[in-house]
């Protein structure tokens, strides 16, 4: 009903607007008037058809995403929290903004939302993009079918001016035509016998032009004859040279034939002849083959220990995942805050102490906490070079 009526708004506006005028109007521009608004109604009736499939589309979506949730198909947030949703809607925005990518998103988020499940928060993400996009497609379409209404009813404004004005210029040369014809009939009365004077006065000089039509014409033939006799003469020389150099290029072709069948059996001997060589570069290069699949293989063993000992290193930094997500409180006064009033103050060290809170200071005296934070920034916590400082501190 909503679609109907705003379709009947716009076509009120095109009958305004294409309004047609009795008094100088013909039937031409009756039809043309037609055609345009035909074109304006089935650019309202697309934009009406992409409309509904995108709500169909938006609605099989979410009827398969609350499917798959569990939730009821009317709760438009996917049975989530407010208050979870706007935190994930704020992320997936702060990433597009930023050009964040997906995976570091999705860390993100898991941290942002412990109590929630990856697998439901990426499918809730999916979800989200989704009935974004088809959004978007929407005001994508109803803009797009604007344009071509407001550029449909400016080219049938233009198009209505054009033949309007058409109309009168042929209304007025008609006159002026009817006008020039009567001046036109008497001056021709004038003219035809001036044309019968000169008329024999053309004759007497048509038949002297005939003569010398006449004689250029032999002329004519006289030079195409020679020309015919020079281009015989060049054919005769053309075909002995081409029958001459055919017989060449045959004697040359037969020698190629020779000389080709002598390479053949030059390359065959010399292939006989380096055919022990072949075989022994063969067998040298199945040996480094099967060198390089064992060194291979022991990379990989090398590697799988070195991972054991990253994570054996991750697991004695357990709080470095709740540091990231950590929010401060200035004005929140804390048991580690006030137990430090009766703390004395500690000489600088480099660490391996008891840690009595969770101050800043205290905590950063800790080498382990420093070196787990120092491969992470880095982004070597899996190199080579990070297994031999953790084996060092063991």
């Amino acid at each position: 009903m909503k679609n109907e009526s705003k379709r009947n708004q716009n076509q009120t506006r095109i009958e305004e607007e294409l309004e047609a005028n009795p008094d100088v109007d013909t039937s031409e521009v009756y039809v043309i008037l037609q055609e345009w608004r035909d074109k304006i109604e089935a650019v309202d009736i697309e934009l009406e058809e992409t409309l509904t499939n995108l709500n169909k589309e938006k609605e099989a979506i979410h009827f398969e995403y609350c499917l798959q949730a569990g939730c009821d198909e009317n709760d438009i947030l996917g049975g989530w929290k407010e208050l979870d949703h706007q935190i994930l809607v704020k992320e997936i925005k702060r990433a597009q903004t930023k050009g964040i990518p997906r995976n570091r998103l999705t860390e993100t988020l898991i941290a942002q939302l412990p109590h929630i499940s990856p697998e439901e928060i990426s499918r809730h993400e999916d979800w989200y993009r989704c009935i974004k996009s088809i959004q978007e497609r929407k005001k994508n379409e109803i803009n797009t079918s604007q344009l071509k209404r407001e550029e449909i009813l400016k080219e049938a404004k233009e198009s209505l001016i054009n033949i309007r004005k058409k109309v009168a210029e042929e209304n007025l040369f008609r006159e002026e035509r009817e006008k020039h014809e009567k001046a036109r009939m008497e001056i021709q009365k004038s003219l035809h016998l001036q044309r019968m004077m000169k008329m024999e006065e053309l004759q007497g000089k048509l038949a002297e032009i005939e003569q010398q039509r006449l004689k250029a014409l032999e002329d004519e033939r006289k030079e195409n004859e020679r020309r015919m006799n020079e281009i015989n003469h060049t054919k005769q020389l053309a075909e002995q040279y081409k029958q001459e150099r055919q017989k060449y290029l045959e004697s040359q072709k037969e020698l190629e034939r020779i000389r080709r069948e002598e390479e053949i059996q030059e390359k065959k001997r010399q292939i006989e002849l380096a055919k022990p060589k072949v075989e022994q570069r063969e067998m040298l290069r199945l040996k480094k083959l099967e060198d390089m699949r064992r060194n291979e293989e022991l990379l990989l063993a090398e590697e799988l220990h070195r991972g054991k000992l990253l994570n054996k290193l991750a697991e004695q930094v357990p709080y470095w995942d709740t540091i990231q997500t950590i929010e401060s409180k200035l004005d929140h006064v804390t048991v580690a805050t006030e137990a430090q009033k009766y703390i004395p103050h500690e000489e600088e060290t480099r660490g391996h102490l008891a840690l009595n809170g969770f101050a800043d200071a205290k905590l950063f005296k800790d080498a382990r906490f420093r070196l787990g934070l120092a491969l992470r920034e880095a982004g070597v916590h899996q190199s080579a070079a990070a297994a031999a400082v953790i084996a060092q501190l063991h």
